[in-house]
């Protein structure tokens, strides 16, 4: 089977468990001061971006493989978060993004 499909399936289904715990959390976080529930839902709702773009990542990466190279947007989106992320680590985000 290829990595596509599998991919989907564990994406979709890991997306729902990880909807769950959270909002099962969610109910004893609803107690607690107002600072530390933004903090919770502020990380719960980004922190399943990371699972996800590794399982795009595993995804895609038999298909170009499979066509012998990279494709050329591929190389370039990886270049450019390589090279942003260089670029925040020596200047820090503010400089990074032109900000000062």
């Amino acid at each position: 089977m290829p990595r596509v499909p599998i991919a989907i399936i564990a994406g979709l289904i890991g997306f729902a468990l990880y909807v769950a715990a959270v909002m099962i959390i969610a109910d004893t976080v609803l107690t607690w001061h107002w600072a530390f529930q933004a903090m919770y839902f502020v990380l719960a709702g980004s922190l399943w971006v990371f699972p996800i773009r590794w399982l795009m990542f595993w995804a895609i990466l038999a298909w170009a493989l499979s066509l012998g190279s990279f494709p050329a947007w591929y190389g370039a989106a990886l270049f450019s978060l390589a090279w942003a992320g260089r670029a925040i680590a020596a200047n820090g985000i503010d400089r990074a993004l032109g900000l000062v």
